[in-house]
């Protein structure tokens, strides 16, 4: 049986993991999230494949994913949108000035 090549999973997901990070360099958010999900509250969603595809580069620690999150609506063009079960990472419309997990 074959698996598409942005598929993880948990296992695979949980061993990615090395000393409390994980570092990327130009990686779908399609394969990051996955990994992140170990270590998310509640489980990252992406809203479509456009916002899969954006390229990531950085260090994520399995202590700080609210605070990554709330980074990467700086450094890409999204927002991030925290539900009572889920988070949804969505494009930022272009009359958006950005949106994120309300500061602690």
């Amino acid at each position: 049986m074959t698996r598409a090549a942005d598929a993880i999973t948990p296992a695979e997901a949980r061993k990615a993991w090395k000393d409390g990070h994980l570092e990327y360099l130009r990686i779908p958010l399609k394969i990051v999230i996955p990994s992140v999900n170990v270590h998310s509250t509640k489980p990252i969603v992406l809203a479509d494949d456009a916002v899969g595809n954006l390229l990531f580069s950085g260090t994520v620690f399995e202590d700080q994913v609210t605070d990554w999150l709330r980074a990467l609506t700086i450094a890409l063009p999204i927002v991030v949108i925290e539900g009572d079960d889920r988070i949804v990472i969505c494009l930022r419309k272009s009359n958006e000035s950005g949106g994120a997990i309300p500061p602690k």
